[in-house]
């Protein structure tokens, strides 16, 4: 579950009730609808505001009865559009606030992310003048010092930060920040875009996500706005993305512990590399048929060749299970033999899957690919951080610039 950016906020202006917002109201499933509205009973600016002014009667005085967390607790068994017309009809029915509005939007895209876009890497500069990066704020600092710096440029927009912890197919949990910026009612003299944009950022890194497509003319103000927040000196758009947030936090906060040096990421060395192996005898597996019976058959790999090819999977990606884009170009710029000494042989490959580095080990592992002849910078794509990689004559290009 989300947790607020803060609990300060300015003056809460009310949206009134649209299609559209009604439409993100309905979108959610009753567990995750439940969960927002709990958020909001945690905060004075956000709980329920009752009849709207011009459905009180006239001249009668009347105690306006809002709902609590208990009477959202007793609908838990009932359909989610009960709850959705309780939220129009008596706790909310002149809208919502900017913030509402954000944590609905936060709570359904986190819910449906591993699918939902693609997301783009940035990474955070530093250099003499700005050394030490800003990367250790909590989501309200963060929020506030957004906020500050996107008024310097725009005269009304919405930033909302709050913090999440994912928990992809790994052996941890991931702690990120996702901020979410609308632009509502913008000066003319600034061009702002209509779609919302999303950020996620990892504690303690220098890497942030963009999961939205901005405008050229909004992008630079954004990416200013990043720099300033974090104390940066730039920001650098990687070569890299992927719709998995899990994978891409692999890639890009373990950049050096990937493919055969992850044992050591993740403690699978020997604990006692010292100690003498065993010498028990192995009993080598008897013939599952003989003679004339085994032409007609499919016989088992031999053990030994598998347990020899398992070895080389192990020496050239390690035992855990790799983490990689979706697609992977590749560029090879090689001399080839009858072509003159100054030309090279320009060939381009693409390699698409759900797991590009994962599929190269297994296809290894199966025997499809032969590791005799299998090139070194085919095993390093699992270490590279970039969807496109060069191969020249002296090897795999360095990406990090």
């Amino acid at each position: 579950m989300l947790q607020a950016g803060s609990t300060t906020r300015y003056s809460p202006a009310i949206v009134p009730w649209t299609d559209s917002l009604r439409r993100l109201l309905s979108k959610h499933s009753k567990e995750t609808l439940l969960s927002v509205v709990e958020e909001w009973f945690r905060h004075t600016d956000t709980l329920p505001h009752g009849k709207a002014d011009d459905d009180e009667d006239d001249g009668d005085e009347q105690i306006i009865e809002v709902g609590t967390l208990a009477d959202y607790e007793a609908l838990r068994q009932s359909q989610v559009h009960n709850i959705a017309n309780r939220i129009i009809t008596m706790d909310w029915p002149k809208g919502l606030t900017h913030d509402q509005i954000a944590m609905l939007d936060l709570v359904w895209l986190q819910n449906r992310y591993l699918t939902g876009r693609t997301w783009r890497v940035w990474r955070l500069k530093s250099d003499e003048h700005r050394p030490d990066l800003h990367v250790h704020m909590e989501p309200a600092e963060l929020q506030a010092r957004m906020r500050r710096h996107f008024t310097a440029y725009f005269s009304r927009c919405h930033i909302y930060v709050s913090a999440c912890t994912l928990h992809p197919n790994t052996r941890e949990e991931t702690p990120t920040i996702w901020i979410r910026i609308s632009f509502y009612d913008t000066s003319p003299s600034i061009p702002s875009n209509a779609s919302n944009i999303y950020l996620v950022q990892f504690p303690g890194s220098d890497t942030i996500l963009c999961g939205s497509n901005i405008r050229p003319d909004v992008k630079q103000f954004v990416l200013q706005v990043l720099v300033e927040t974090f104390n940066a000196a730039s920001l650098w758009e990687q070569d890299l993305k992927s719709k998995h947030i899990s994978s891409l936090y692999q890639l890009t906060l373990y950049r050096d512990a990937q493919g055969p040096w992850s044992q050591y990421r993740l403690n699978e060395v020997d604990a006692n590399p010292l100690a003498p192996p065993s010498k028990w005898p192995t009993l080598e597996q008897n013939k599952y048929v003989s003679g004339r019976e085994a032409s007609r058959r499919i016989q088992p790999l031999p053990s030994s060749a598998v347990n020899e090819r398992l070895k080389v999977v192990k020496s050239k990606f390690g035992n855990s299970q790799l983490v990689g884009p979706e697609r992977m170009f590749v560029k090879i710029r090689m001399p080839l033999r009858g072509l003159p000494d100054d030309r090279l042989w320009d060939c381009k490959l693409r390699f698409d899957g759900k797991n590009v580095a994962e599929g190269l080990k297994q296809l290894l592992a199966k025997g499809a690919i032969d590791a005799s002849i299998m090139p070194e910078w085919l095993t390093d794509i699992s270490s590279t951080t970039t969807n496109t990689i060069t191969i020249t004559p002296e090897g795999l290009e360095d990406q990090d610039s």
